[in-house]
């Protein structure tokens, strides 16, 4: 998991990427000290999973950057939680038409870990459909769902490396000459496609659908939407990397879905006291 500091403070930048370094395990903690250096570490390549940025900054405020944010077609997703010391009801009132995913307070407690995983907690389970309800969907097993997911994620990251030479404008592995130049692309899309329609991720199947209306219309490899949908499809295969280990950190699907005895089995049996005789 990868999460974007926003502060201008050193000193609470520091102790909240500490803070929020347990979530990180195998991510990233990345510290802007402006809503500027923010943009440009995106930009740059940095996959966030989640930005927290700091209510007042000097330059662009964090409700500007989170409004920046929603209308840029890439980062409009992109889970952002604000940093305050004390909460304005008007600033609470403009996040939240802003879509913000949540407060959290300084001084950096380890009652921030706790904000940030509900809220990426959320976040994933508007990513992608309730995995009990695509197996009743799909009459697949909890095993064969997990299958499925890392398949799919497998596919992504071929994808993506596709996407990267294209968008360079180099030659894309696997075509040739008496083949349309959009063919390994199109190619490597389709299971993507279908991945994400079966796992009912709304979200990624859209963006696929609008790279693959681009690719069909014979659309020329400098075209700039092809980079926009190449950023976008980056954050959304992270995405879905870390809501694949965050599943793994839980029970097995199976033991979620199996209903559990309810908790009188677990008691003791009755004792029966017999009747007092007089």
């Amino acid at each position: 998991m990868n999460i974007l500091v926003v502060d201008d403070e050193p000193t609470a930048r520091e102790a909240l990427a500490q803070v929020l370094s347990s979530l990180c395990a195998h991510g990233h903690v990345h510290q802007a000290d402006s809503a500027q250096a923010a943009l440009a570490a995106l930009d740059q390549g940095f996959l966030a999973d989640l930005v927290l940025c700091d209510v007042r900054m000097p330059d662009t405020s964090g409700i500007e950057l989170l409004d920046r944010l929603r209308q840029d077609t890439r980062y409009c997703d992109l889970p952002v939680m604000m940093i305050t010391a004390s909460p304005d009801q008007d600033v609470v009132r403009q996040a939240m038409q802003l879509r913000v995913q949540g407060f959290i307070l300084k001084p950096a407690t380890n009652d921030a870990v706790l904000r940030a995983r509900t809220a990426l907690g959320r976040f994933h389970t508007q990513l992608a459909e309730d995995p009990h309800q695509v197996c009743k969907r799909l009459s697949c097993t909890p095993r064969q769902y997990e299958g499925a997911l890392d398949a799919l994620l497998e596919k992504l990251t071929r994808l993506n490396e596709l996407l990267v030479h294209w968008c360079a404008g180099d030659t894309v592995e696997g075509t040739c000459a008496d083949l349309p130049a959009t063919a390994a692309l199109v190619t490597a899309l389709a299971p993507c496609a279908n991945g994400a329609r079966a796992l009912g991720l709304t979200a990624l199947l859209k963006h696929l659908q609008s790279l693959e209306r681009l690719a069909l219309r014979d659309t020329t490899q400098h075209d700039a939407r092809y980079d926009e949908l190449r950023q976008i499809l980056a954050l959304q295969h992270q995405w879905l990397r870390s809501y694949r280990a965050g599943r793994q950190a839980q029970p097995p699907l199976a033991e979620r879905l199996t209903p559990q005895p309810h908790a009188s089995a677990s008691r003791p049996p009755l004792i029966r006291i017999p009747p007092v005789t007089r």
